[in-house]
């Protein structure tokens, strides 16, 4: 309802409370009170969105995929944290970089024909699904990973044509402002010229802040997945080495790339596995743990698995299953302030797993299934999606901390910026919220123990002193 509706004649600030008070005509005082735990802002976005990733460096962008295969990139203005402006990165440029034989095509094909055992019937070109399941930012490469549902990854960056142009134009300014003019205009006469693209992305700079002023273009294509491809991790590796990314989805396929050459580095070969397969079911997530070198996937197989991270396939070992929920796990993710796993599922639950899987730690339910999870980056705070509520949890406590109301259909992913102390969420209605960070501090049990016992102290000290 509008105020012209509610017949506000005035408003006043309550400093004190930080209230809103308006008078209207009807001779009444109306009252808005700040609500910490609603969104702050509220993005109305062009189709369903599935997928959120952001960049740490300025300018902060953020990347929602949807539904359509479109990726929207929303670049945070520099005068407020609150505003963004929006470009398109299309799944028509995307899609026309996969360059398959057909000896690749039919290979595909077969290898589909053999998982359905017979019944796969081939999807008509107007029917087949393109959206976006995952997105991931590598920053130390500036690399913008979407895994889809055509059974392609495809890797975007920086447009190095248009940041070369850029940087030249820059150092003609700084040496001759004259020059710089003749510059842009030959930029633009010949911005339809660039050169040709090569298919392996190029070796990135220390300082990548300049590519900042370029658009994005899609540099390549990682094909090998014969269905969706709903899950993406990337593997850091130690100094100015470029990670690898391990991908896997409906083909149960677990595959690791080498993100330089663009080349599949091997692929999960357990000796007990039927058909060399990962999980009686799809692959949904996957997770990484850089301080046990171990990686971690959930599957609709109701099971979360934690293997061994090696660049050999065979070498891959399990170390443990996780069991225990009653349906589908929809995600997992690795908690290094508390050193657990965290796994969520359709049954509502969410459940806390020691590091090594051995050991189930928690179990609380939620009001309804819950489709997503990620972690706080400053304190380690738990957060899930469900239908509609946006949930944060205690690490160490459990205890419910907020839970935020504001989207009208099912939360399908949850990020966190450190930068600007936000959350952020997507969901099925279309639209990308913000919300405010939780800022109050979270401590171990042990650490708030050690605190009461120096004060105890102090206090025992000053009675002994009086």
């Amino acid at each position: 309802m509008s105020a012209k509706d509610l017949g506000i004649l005035k408003l006043f600030s309550w400093k004190e409370t930080g209230d809103i008070v308006g008078t209207t005509r009807k001779k009444s005082l109306l009252i808005w009170r700040y609500d910490q735990g609603a969104p702050i802002v509220i993005n109305k976005l062009p189709v369903t969105q599935e997928a959120l990733t952001y960049t740490r460096k300025v300018p902060i962008l953020i990347f929602s995929g949807g539904v359509d295969g479109d990726i929207v990139k929303l670049e945070k203005q520099q005068l407020s944290n609150l505003s963004f402006s929006t470009e398109t990165l299309s799944y028509t440029e995307a899609a026309s970089k996969v360059k398959l034989t057909e000896e690749e095509l039919f290979a595909r094909e077969e290898a589909r024909r053999q998982e359905s055992n017979g019944t796969y019937i081939p999807e008509k070109e107007s029917e087949k699904s393109v959206g976006i399941n995952r997105v991931v930012f590598v920053e130390s490469c500036d690399f913008l990973i979407a895994t889809s549902d055509d059974a392609n990854v495809y890797i975007w960056g920086f447009d190095e044509t248009h940041r070369k142009a850029q940087h030249a134009m820059e150092e003609a300014e700084r040496l001759n402002p004259e020059t710089s003019r003749v510059m842009k205009f030959m930029s633009m006469s010949t911005a339809s010229f660039g050169e040709g693209r090569t298919p392996r992305p190029p070796i990135p700079d220390e300082d990548s802040s300049g590519k900042r002023v370029a658009g994005f273009d899609c540099l390549s294509t990682l094909c090998y997945h014969i269905s969706s491809v709903t899950a993406a991790v990337v593997i850091p590796q130690q100094g100015n080495k470029f990670p690898f990314l391990l991908t896997s989805g409906w083909d149960r396929r677990i595959v690791l790339w080498n993100l330089y050459r663009c080349t599949v580095v091997d692929v999960l070969r357990p000796p007990a596995a039927v058909k060399g397969k990962a999980a009686g079911d799809i692959v949904t997530d996957l997770a990484y743990s850089p301080e046990l070198n171990l990686y971690a996937y959930s599957s609709a197989d109701k099971k979360a698995y934690i293997r061994k991270f090696s660049r050999d396939g065979t070498r891959m070992l399990l170390m443990a299953e996780l069991t225990g929920h009653g349906a589908e796990v929809t995600a997992i993710c690795w908690n290094k302030f508390t050193s657990t796993w965290v796994t969520t599922s359709v049954d509502q639950s969410l459940s806390i797993w020691s590091s090594r899987g051995e050991t189930r730690l928690k179990t609380f339910r939620l009001d309804s299934c819950v489709s997503c999870l990620t972690i706080d980056k400053c304190n380690g705070c738990i957060l899930a999606g469900t239908d509609k509520i946006f949930w944060i949890f205690n690490p160490y406590t459990y205890h419910r901390l907020r839970k935020s109301k504001g989207h009208n259909d099912r939360i399908k992913s949850i990020l966190h910026i450190p930068e600007l102390s936000q959350y952020v969420t997507c969901s099925w209605d279309k639209t990308m919220r913000l919300w405010h960070a939780h800022k109050a501090p979270v401590k171990p049990p042990e650490e708030d123990k050690e605190e009461d016992d120096a004060d105890s102290e102090d206090k025992t000290n000053g009675r002994k002193e009086d």
